[in-house]
Parts: C-alpha cells; structure tokens; sequence
C-alpha cells in the first residue's frame, strides 16, 4: 500500500489537487464516489451464496472494486490536507470499533451499530 500510497501523492500533486482543492471539496468529492459505489453494489446484485469468482464471472465486480478505490484515493486525499496518513485514520478507527464492540455495539438489520444505537 506504501507504494501506491506515493503514487496517489504524486498524481494528487502533479494534477494539482494539494495546491488547487480544499479539504471540504475532497470531501464532497468522496460522496460523489460513494453514490457510483452504491450504484455498483446495486447492479452487482451481490447474494450470500456468491463467491468473488462469481462476481467476477458476472462482471460486477470491477464497478465495485473501481468506486471503491476512487473512494481511497479521495479519502487519502483529505487526510494530507490534515496531515494524517491513511494508516493513522484506519488505526483510529479500528480501535474506536473494538471498543464499541466492548462495550456492545452490536448488529442491527444487517448493519454493525453503536452501542448506543443497539
């Protein structure tokens, strides 16, 4: 991931992301992203009984594997204009998660929710 990391860095900067764009507009642009991703998810049609190699023998899963690395590629984005490595933000978050899990959190109608949501 380190190196493709760089090479996010390195085309960030060179399209001119780092010094044209703001935090908030990485941000919004990762929405963005997320709809195409809810999009593909849809039209993949994902069921439990698939395997990834079904997915792939459908075709499905390149929307979604391409939507979830424009997500990456905006999240990490807004990290450097904090200063934050994608590492940093996925350690917190992880930790956060155990603890929740700790303390409760639970699944709801398919969905990992906060303790004090369950």
């Amino acid at each position: 991931m380190k190196e493709l990391d760089k090479r996010i860095d390195a085309w960030a900067e060179g399209v001119g992301i780092h010094d044209g764009s703001t935090p908030l507009k990485q941000a919004l642009y990762t929405l963005s992203e997320t709809q195409e991703l809810l999009v593909a998810v849809e039209e993949a049609g994902f069921d439990y009984t698939w395997g990834r190699d079904t997915a792939e023998m459908a075709g499905t899963l390149t929307p979604v594997q391409d939507a979830i690395g424009d997500i990456y590629v905006t999240l990490k984005n807004v990290a450097h204009f904090f200063g934050l490595t994608m590492e940093e933000c996925v350690e917190m978050a992880v930790t956060t998660i155990e603890d929740r899990a700790k303390r409760g959190g639970g699944m709801v109608d398919g969905v990992y929710v906060k303790p004090e949501e369950a």
